[in-house]
């Protein structure tokens, strides 16, 4: 019987893990293919050149980070409902030309009951025995290569509780190749000048700027 347990855990594992690899390897595919619309000047549009096994270790890494700060109840993840049961998926990672610095959104998936049990209200035409995903954006900076990324929530704009994967990551990815470079403060000046799929904006004001500025979140219900 533990024989068996064993072998059903492990190929659990593995079908967790392949799905991961895959949605990676699809996501990195479409990114370079041109796939996602994005209003950024196309001679300065970002092209990945990381490899598919770098790509993927970083994923599962950050995944773990993340983990961490919802253990922690770091923000955006101090609501409760995020816990051990929270699905984590990279969605998108980006790498500035020398790879000290990236930035990559994260989505994560939680039932529509906890949400409603831990007092975040009823969540209109989403039936209690589904789920919500909830999308950020992180940036991260390193000093050496051997070291982690440190990682900070890029607060500007966020997506929470729409119906499916698929919407939150194309909304999340929406706002920030389309919208960032527009946000503006009460000059009428750009905050952030680049979008985020943009080359210029590993060199951009982001990385100066103090992120709890600006906090923009679309919700979808």
């Amino acid at each position: 019987m533990r024989k068996n347990s064993k072998f059903i855990i492990s190929l659990f594992l593995s079908i967790i893990f392949g799905t991961i690899i895959f949605i990676i390897i699809v996501r990195v595919f479409l990114f370079n293919s041109g796939f996602f619309s994005s209003t950024t000047p196309q001679e300065f549009t970002y092209l990945n050149s990381i490899s598919i096994e770098n790509y993927t270790k970083d994923s599962i890494s950050l995944i773990h980070d993340i983990m961490d700060l919802i253990k922690s109840r770091t923000e955006p993840y101090h609501s409760s409902e995020n816990d051990n049961e929270t699905m984590i998926l990279i969605d998108t990672i980006l790498y500035s030309p020398n790879l000290n610095k990236i930035a990559f959104f994260v989505i994560t998936k939680n039932s529509n009951q906890k949400f409603e049990l831990l007092g975040g209200g009823e969540l209109p035409e989403y039936p209690s025995d589904q789920f919500h995903f909830d999308a950020y954006c992180f940036l991260g900076e390193k000093k050496d290569p051997e070291t982690k990324y440190h990682l900070a929530w890029m607060r500007v704009l966020n997506i929470s509780n729409f119906h499916s994967y698929e919407e939150a990551s194309q909304r999340i990815r929406s706002k920030y190749f389309n919208e960032l470079a527009s946000i503006q403060n009460r000059e009428g000046e750009s905050i952030y000048k680049y979008n985020l799929d943009d080359r210029r904006f590993w060199i951009g004001p982001a990385w100066e700027k103090n992120f709890l500025s600006v906090e923009i979140y679309e919700n979808d219900n």
